[in-house]
């Protein structure tokens, strides 16, 4: 059965309301490991807790707001992923030196040869 944020507007009672184009964008990269009945539930709880004319990120579930999830590989990787962490961050002290890589070892407070490893396990 076809659904959409209007199906659960009037199964509440509420107003209809739109869904921001960044939840879209969740809901296109979120893996869904419950398919349509947990993208069903996320957008009905989200309607419950809407308090404006659109679904925003902050409308939706907890784990959901503060989990961002990419693909590395093929897995998945959270924004508590230590190894994620310190690619960005690694990735950022690279950006900071304009790719001096001595210089950057040097601010990471380790060895050329470590950065090097770390670039090539990031892929950076």
């Amino acid at each position: 059965m076809p659904f959409s944020s209007y199906t659960f507007s009037k199964k509440l009672n509420k107003p209809v309301v739109t869904i921001d184009r960044k939840v879209l964008e969740m809901f296109e990269t979120y893996p869904w490991n419950g398919n349509i009945r947990e993208l069903r539930n996320v957008i009905e709880r989200s309607l419950i807790v809407c308090n404006s004319d659109c679904i925003v990120l902050a409308d939706l579930p907890i784990e959901m707001q503060r989990t961002n999830i990419i693909y590395n590989e093929g897995k998945e990787i959270s924004d508590f992923d230590l190894s994620l962490m310190e690619r960005r961050h690694i990735s950022s002290v690279l950006k900071y030196t304009n790719g001096n890589k001595a210089e950057a070892a040097r601010l990471l407070r380790i060895g050329v040869a470590t950065l090097y490893r770390k670039i090539q396990e990031y892929n950076l």
